[in-house]
Formats: C-alpha cells, structure tokens, sequence
C-alpha cells in the first residue's frame, strides 16, 4: 500500500452488524493504526483503515473535499463515519477463523 493508502472494504451484515463488523474491524486494527466504520445503508456497512494514523477530522477534512463524482458519496459516509469499536472482537487468523458462521448469521440471522 501506497504512503498515505486507505483500505475501504464493504461488509453486508443486514442481520447482525456485529457478527462480522467487529470481527472484520478488530482483525484490520491489528495491522492498520485507524479503523474508522461508516452506515453505507440497507445492512451494509463500508470499513475504512488507514496505513498512517488518521483522527476522524482528518477524514472529515477528505471526504468533504471530494471530487464532485463522489461528493454525494462521501457526503453520507459522513453523516456516520465513527472509529470502529475493536475492543471484545476476535482478530481473525489463518488459524482462527469462524467467518464462515459469522457470515451465514450477518446474513440470515441466529
């Protein structure tokens, strides 16, 4: 990743947004310093890391300056962008990973 890369990864979690938000959050904050979650609307909820640490404002400050093809874009993102809660969630591994169960309950439920 590119000096000042950005991550975003799109998460359908309609059923349970912690089933595989937090997991997903956790597991990108052990290898990015910023982890910031955004609504992107209809279950699905855009996870957006950061490569050098970045306060919410910093983002704020980009996102307001979109181009104007993806200034409708990064006007919702937002209106709910917060730092990601990673604390209680497992990081997933190689050799821990249930994303398999967490993805069949963010999608369908319990």
């Amino acid at each position: 990743m590119a000096p000042g890369g950005v991550l975003v990864m799109n998460v359908a979690s309609p059923m349970d947004r912690d089933a595989l938000v937090g997991p997903l959050a956790a597991t990108q904050g052990a290898v990015f310093p910023s982890v910031y979650v955004a609504d992107a609307g209809r279950g699905n909820y855009l996870l957006i890391a950061t490569k050098e640490e970045r306060t919410l404002e910093e983002l704020s400050v980009r996102l307001r300056a979109a181009p104007p093809g993806a200034a409708y874009a990064a006007s919702r993102i937002l209106e709910t962008l917060a730092p990601a809660e990673l604390a209680g969630h497992p990081v997933l591994t190689d050799d821990r990973s249930d994303i398999d169960q967490r993805s069949l309950t963010a999608l369908y439920g319990r």
